[in-house]
């Protein structure tokens, strides 16, 4: 169940609690610069390498919405403080460039302004 791989994040401590591979993980939601869904895998970008385990996507933006970060693709979320540049079809966040859906793009732009 999705529920147990991603348990929780503590508004306090602001961390993002998982399991991967068998293990609960506690993962600093700041060292997260942004979020991909790899099929039913997610990816964490993190600034010291990846952290890949099963999920959704769509569970995790519940998780992270409230912590800066926003919905720019079916397949990603970044932090929208790391939001450098934005175009109709991609943002580029740090030295990265995320792909921006259509169906994603109206909001991004009115949460930015």
């Amino acid at each position: 169940m999705v529920e147990n791989n991603v348990e929780s994040v503590r508004e306090n401590d602001r961390y993002l609690e998982a399991i991967i591979n068998r293990k609960k993980r506690t993962i600093p939601i700041a060292s997260i610069e942004y979020v991909e869904s790899r099929g039913r895998k997610i990816v964490l970008h993190l600034g010291c390498g990846e952290m890949t385990f099963y999920s959704k996507i769509s569970e995790i933006e519940e998780k992270l919405v409230n912590n800066g970060f926003v919905r720019v693709h079916q397949s990603f979320m970044v932090r929208m403080a790391d939001i450098s540049k934005i175009s109709r079809t991609a943002i580029k966040c740090g030295k990265i460039e995320v792909p921006v859906s259509r169906r994603y793009y109206g909001e991004l732009r009115k949460i930015l302004e």
